[in-house]
């Protein structure tokens, strides 16, 4: 009975956004991500933007061939968002969702939750949220239309219990890092409605002023100012967390003072240069 309030509640705080064209909650899919793609390509497609949650799913994807650990109490949704923005600008829509998710927990965390460019969220060191975006078009009355899916999945009140061994040690979740006054209170359905509600206004603020992503995030970069190792095709860079370009390329400082824009990567935290 509880479950069917929250949803219901967190149904009617979604609509009063006035944003998303669909909203569909499933009780059990294969992914989020999967699902809403093979929607968008239907004969009978969701109107954009588009929303997609699942009360569990069955086989979650993360980035790469990695999956996503999808036990009671982590909320998982999609969303497909038509392309507003100069193709120039896009590479900064990660970041702009790591933030709003970082920014949206800050609200029920003791600790500051922080980015792992471009988008993982870190709260004590320790991953509570994972970010998967993927980009398509379709054809819709003549004209091709360009659409990201952007699936997130946050761990809100999950019992580790049986979870796998590794995930024990480099994962949190929410109401673990929260005060007591505010434990109780956490649910997917409410988080997820934190989560769109501070994604519309850091998509707001991004889209009126070109540098206010700049400007936000050495607050909320878990990188900032620390070594990093990035390896991109083969190749690796060590060097100095140093923010952010206008494109969304992390800035690394390396040894000898030079300074790489770094687009794409896989990227780590080491010590001192080692």
């Amino acid at each position: 009975m509880k479950q069917r309030f929250d949803r219901d509640r967190a149904l009617q705080a979604i609509d009063q956004l006035g944003y998303f064209q669909s909203v569909r909650w499933w009780e059990e899919i294969d992914s989020t991500n999967r699902c809403l793609a093979r929607e968008l390509k239907s004969d009978n497609p969701p109107s954009l933007p588009a929303l997609l949650v699942a009360d569990r799913q069955l086989a979650g994807v993360g980035r790469g061939r990695n999956s996503w650990w999808s036990p009671s109490g982590c909320l998982m949704f999609s969303m497909a968002v038509p392309w507003s923005i100069p193709e120039s600008e896009r590479a900064t829509l990660p970041l702009q969702v790591g933030l709003a998710v970082a920014q949206s927990l800050a609200d029920w965390s003791v600790d500051q939750p922080k980015v792992k460019w471009p988008n993982d969220v870190y709260i004590e060191d320790r991953k509570v949220c994972g970010i998967l975006i993927e980009s398509s078009t379709r054809r819709m009355d003549g004209n091709v239309e360009e659409y990201s899916i952007i699936g997130i999945g946050i761990n809100c009140c999950i019992d580790w219990t049986g979870a796998p061994e590794e995930l024990r040690a480099s994962a949190i979740s929410l109401h673990e890092a929260s005060p007591k006054s505010l434990a109780e209170s956490i649910s997917p359905e409410s988080i997820l409605v934190s989560v769109l509600q501070h994604w519309r206004n850091v998509s707001d603020r991004s889209r009126m002023d070109k540098q206010w992503l700049g400007r936000e995030w050495a607050e909320w970069s878990w990188l900032e100012g620390k070594w990093v190792e990035i390896v991109s095709s083969g190749s690796s860079l060590i060097g100095l967390a140093k923010g952010i370009n206008s494109s969304g390329a992390l800035l690394i400082e390396d040894r000898f003072g030079r300074t790489h824009a770094v687009l794409s990567g896989t990227v780590r935290a080491i010590e001192d240069g080692c």
